[in-house]
């Protein structure tokens, strides 16, 4: 009679791009023979003298083999013994497993290690169908992680097939292997081995089995190094062992050790299963079919071990039990059975096939009773012996597993791994600009034009050209310092001893047109240089698209770091496209002169050629040429200098630049263009502390600051502030007739501060400092004698200041208030209020600059500056050396309470020869006068750049200035002219 029986079974896939076949069924079957290489092999004499199929009897073997015998073969190219024995199981249709015995290698050096696996995984690449990563216990479990990670990304780089499986763990080893898995070895690992103890599957440490179902529950459990014991004994310890764990979900099956005769005997008796052991069962629960077993008049059910398997391959119905009381002869079974066939009983160890005694079926309530043998080793009732195969209609279901971040993770590293393999050199064309603002009217782009060298032995490039604010320099430029950030020794997504490094899925998201996993990582340690950030990691080939960074806790003179690289399929000679960087957009904060600077840095990766036949060759040629060149090191990026025909690495690092400024500045608040001759001076590493040192000295002012990057080990750094000028400038007043010229004051500023910053967060700091600030007040020669000049004074401030700064954006916001120790009447009546003695000041601004391929950029920012019982000297005024700034507009009298100022500029270059900047600011001010009135204050200007002979920069900056009425007796244009020569 046929059944018609219809099954559903779901399947769960760990993906389309590493997707292979579970462990079981690529080990074909659940029976496995233990073998060694340095010893004779009982699983091939014992196969040979019983003449099984291992086609009907699907076996594999699990080879174990030191790790000194592999290493050895793999550096002598000297693989015959282990070659000749795998050929011996291959010829047989025997499934390897190919356990590695790390003994004491496991201390082995990363690197040879890595290089050994790899040759072992490209020699045996379809070959062997897993390998197992053996160690003792004894092992240093960190240790041991580390090298089972490394061994699973490449040899699954080289052989995606294949399985891995960890150390075998016995019911000592609960402690040991919970320390593995707390090393995040899980996403690695496919196959879990327990040890057999004493043959049962449920000898094995119920703690092991726990702690294996809990850290990595989709692992599959493999059985190993089940005893068969004595040829008589044998059979039944296979078959029992075998037949507990069939269809047992996250089974891999069981491998057994034991002589030829006691092999030959224990697969005789499986050889009689062959339905059971190929099939695809499924474990039928008691309840479901109302199993009940009795001997004498009572129910045994739960003290008879038993079994009721559907095996889906032929809809056939099995009940498996033994009974090792061994008071009864015979069994009363009662169950449901929709066919109501009598079964056979089949004994598989002695061969024999006897009928069921007193069997009935119930059409109505489907139940069947019989009496069946009672045996303390295995037999089968088998429901559909003798029958054809029941028609099965299977309705298979694939529903994708979602994968954990932890998978994610391994596979991508696996993917990487996979393509370094690939290819072996990389040139590409390279072009990078810097851009950075120090003040709100200054601007400077570095743009370099580089080849790109990649081979396994280093990373360099060449230097084609070099400009600054369009202005090229040749080979024989000045070194200038590297900037660069502290070196993290530990990246995400890396392989490492510990697991440094939180990984967290957060969605998914559609790069270009590639879905991708965004994962989150974040460093254990969060008080040391790490990264912290996301990572953008294709679901289909699990490759990196996108990859975001944050770099924190550096020690300056780079205090935060945020990358965002982007990756692109380049074309290969060797194989499938490689993805390969193809930009490169950094923000970085420095901190200069006891100020937050922000650097953007924009890199752009073209031309790419992979393994160039001329690789060698033209890497050669550029370091023999007098291009200047760098290379990418442990400790960071160095100059590639020349000695004679070579080129070495310049261990000294540059830290300082210097260059001689030479020019004059022409603002109507001098009374005669003031020189400019001296020097502009940075060092990054003053007197090898470790400090910094900024200086501009101009002939006649020095401006310059002094800064610890580092207060000792704390998060703070501190700098000092000194300004100082020999020329008096010109403090005019105004009113609605034009300019008070009885009323004007020279001035000669002089100060001093003390800065205490502190980086809370990447992107947010918080500065408070102090200042001492000495004005010197004279008379100018067309002063009234009834004006009252004010006193010269020292004025004592304090300060907080906030900044925040992220994707270009610039926020901040200020206070601060001022003491004058001596501030008597001055000028005339109604000009001194005792009460401004006392001063505070605030001010919030920010600004943006968006960058346009290497030489164009646009800046717009804004700012809203105020105070309160702010008087003529101590409002807000626009000059030289004073914040806020607009172009063409002097410091001389135009003065405001209380201002808003919006201000923007467009820089570009023409024939890559000349750099013009751009500038248009724009103020209202509340007039000093009347609060009602507001004045609007106008600045245009353009500068030009360029480079002169002697290695110099030219620059002119020419402001223009659109005042109201009032003021135009201060004048509007303001012009500077500089000379600027490194050395």
């Amino acid at each position: 009679m046929k059944v018609l029986l219809a099954v559903t079974v779901a399947t769960a896939t760990a993906g389309t791009a590493f997707a292979q076949t579970s462990p079981a069924s690529a080990l074909r079957g659940p029976i496995g023979v233990e073998d060694r290489l340095d010893a004779p092999s009982a699983a091939t004499v014992a196969i040979d003298r019983t003449r099984i199929s291992t086609t009907d009897v699907p076996i594999f073997v699990r080879l174990t083999v030191d790790w000194t015998a592999l290493e050895q073969a793999s550096s002598t190219g000297q693989w015959s013994g282990l070659d000749d024995r795998l050929s011996a199981y291959t010829r047989r249709n025997m499934p390897i497993l190919l356990a590695i015995a790390l003994g004491s290698a496991a201390t082995v050096e990363s690197d040879a290690w890595t290089s050994s696996i790899q040759a072992v995984a490209e020699h045996l690449r379809g070959t062997v169908t897993g390998y197992q990563i053996e160690a003792a216990p004894t092992a240093d479990p960190r240790e041991y992680a580390f090298r089972l990670k490394l061994a699973a990304v490449r040899i699954k780089a080289i052989d995606p097939q294949v399985f891995i499986a960890q150390a075998t763990a016995r019911p000592a080893d609960a402690v040991w292997l919970s320390a593995v898995y707390a090393e995040g070895t899980a996403p690695y690992v496919d196959v879990a081995p327990l040890a057999a103890g004493d043959g049962r599957a449920s000898n094995a440490a119920d703690a092991v089995e726990a702690i294996v179902a809990a850290a990595d529950p989709t692992a599959a459990r493999l059985l190993v190094g089940v005893p068969l014991g004595d040829p008589a004994q044998s059979a039944d310890r296979l078959l029992k062992t075998t037949l507990t764990r069939l269809a047992d979900a996250g089974s891999a099956g069981s491998t057994f050790e034991g002589d030829s005769d006691a092999l030959s005997a224990a697969l005789t008796a499986a050889a009689r299963l062959t339905d059971l052991l190929t099939g695809q069962l499924l474990l039928i629960d008691d309840v479901g079919v109302s199993l009940a077993i009795e001997a004498n008049g009572g129910e045994v059910t739960a003290s008879v071990p038993h079994r009721v398997l559907y095996n889906v391959s032929n809809g056939g119905t099995y009940l498996v039990y033994w009974n090792e009381t061994g008071v009864n002869d015979r069994l009363a079974v009662r169950l449901v059975d929709q066919g109501g066939r009598a079964p056979m009983v089949r004994d598989p160890i002695r061969g024999d096939v006897v009928a069921v005694q007193g069997f009935s079926w119930d059409a109505t309530t489907k139940v069947s009773r019989m009496e069946t043998p009672s045996s303390a080793t295995p037999l089968v009732v088998d429901f559909n012996y003798g029958a054809a195969n029941q028609f099965v209609s299977r309705a298979d279901v694939s529903a994708a597993r979602a994968l954990s971040v932890e998978e994610i993770v391994a596979r991508h590293q696996r993917a990487q791994a996979a393509q370094s393999l690939t290819f072996t050199t990389v040139i590409a064309d390279l072009l990078q600009k810097y851009h950075f603002r120090p003040t709100s009217v200054q601007v400077f782009d570095v743009v370099t034009e580089n080849r790109y060298f990649l081979a396994p032995d280093s990373v360099e490039w060449e230097e084609r050209s070099f400009s600054v604010n369009g202005a090229h320099w040749g080979p024989d430029r000045p070194d200038l310092p590297l900037l660069q950030a502290e070196k993290v020794l530990t990246l995400p997504l890396d392989l490492r001893l510990t697991a440094e490094y939180r990984y967290r899925l957060e969605r998914t998201e559609t790069v270009g047109e590639r879905p991708s996993y965004v994962v989150a990582f974040e460093p254990n340690d969060a008080h040391h240089t790490s990264y912290r950030g996301w990572v953008w990691i294709d679901a289909g080939n699990f490759q990196r698209v996108k990859l975001q960074t944050i770099q924190t806790h550096l020690d300056g003179p780079i205090i935060s770091n945020e990358e965002i690289t982007t990756y692109e399929p380049i074309g290969s000679a060797n194989g499938p496209p490689v993805f390969l960087p193809v930009r490169l957009s950094a923000k970085q904060i420095l901190l200069i002169a006891g100020r937050n600077v922000l650097l953007e840095k924009e890199q752009w990766f073209s031309g790419f050629r992979v393994d160039a036949p001329d690789f060698d060759a033209e890497r050669q040629a550029a370091r023999r040429g007098p291009r200047v060149m760098f290379r990418d090191t442990a400790a960071g990026v160095r100059y590639l200098v020349k000695r004679e025909d070579e080129r070495v690495v310049k261990d000294r690092v540059t830290t300082s630049s210097k260059a001689l400024a030479m020019g004059t500045t022409i603002d109507p608040t001098f009374a005669f263009p003031l020189p400019i001759f001296g020097i502009n001076y940075l060092n990054f590493d003053f007197r090898g502390t470790g400090g910094q040192m900024a200086l501009l000295f101009g002939g006649v002012f020095a401006l310059g600051n002094l800064q610890t990057p580092k207060v000792g080990r704390t998060p703070f750094d501190a700098s000092v502030d000194f300004f100082a000028i020999a020329v008096p400038g010109t403090d005019q007043r105004f009113d609605a007739t034009g300019e008070r010229v009885d009323e004007r004051v020279l001035t000669i500023p002089m100060s001093t501060g003390v800065n205490l910053g502190y980086q809370f967060t990447p992107f947010q700091k918080v500065v408070v400092g102090y200042a001492f600030r000495y004005d010197a007040y004279f008379r100018d020669q067309n002063t009234a004698d009834d004006f009252v000049i004010p006193s010269s004074t020292v004025s004592h401030g304090a300060s907080v200041a906030y900044e925040f700064s992220r994707h270009g954006y610039r926020v901040g916001a200020g206070a601060s208030t001022f003491l004058r120790t001596s501030w008597e009447a001055w000028g005339r009546p109604g000009d001194y209020e005792p009460g401004q003695r006392t001063y505070q000041r605030y001010s919030v601004a920010g600004g943006k600059d968006f960058l346009f391929g290497p030489f164009q950029s646009v800046h717009v920012g804004a700012g809203w500056y105020g105070g309160a019982q702010l008087d003529r000297f101590s409002s807000y005024q626009f000059g030289l050396f004073s914040e806020p700034r607009m172009h063409g507009v002097p410091a001389a009298g135009i003065r405001f309470p209380e201002l808003a100022l919006v201000h923007g500029s467009y820089s570009f270059n023409i024939y890559d020869i000349y750099r013009f900047d751009l500038f248009l600011d724009h103020a209202r001010g509340r007039d000093p006068t009347d609060d009602a009135v507001w004045q609007p204050v106008t600045g245009t200007g353009v500068a030009v750049t360029l480079k002169a002979p002697w290695n110099t920069m030219f620059t002119a900056d020419v402001g223009k200035s659109f005042i109201p009425s009032i003021y135009r007796g201060t004048g509007s244009w303001v012009l500077q002219v500089m000379f600027l020569k490194p050395f």
